[in-house]
């Protein structure tokens, strides 16, 4: 999918959450559905993408879990449209 968007002409940002493995720096439950730091990961990347790309709309393309983090990200860091 990624590719098809960059043949399309948009720039991409492709993210993955932490909290699997050993490298995660939080307490991961694997009863969780999802922890509160992934939303501050999207968040981050997201202020990250606004600084750095200087793009006048920022959209987000969510599947599965990453739906509900955008939802929940879009309180910390806004963007202008989102396709889940």
């Amino acid at each position: 999918m990624p590719k098809n968007l960059v043949e399309l002409g948009y720039r991409v940002v492709s993210f993955d959450y932490r909290g699997f493995g050993d490298s995660t720096d939080f307490d991961y439950n694997p009863n969780n559905v999802y922890h509160s730091e992934y939303v501050t990961d999207f968040a981050t990347v997201l202020t990250w993408t606004k600084t750095t790309l200087r793009t006048d709309e920022i959209g987000v393309f969510g599947l599965s879990m990453g739906t509900l983090i955008a939802n929940l990200g879009y309180q910390e860091s806004k963007y202008d449209f989102f396709i889940g």
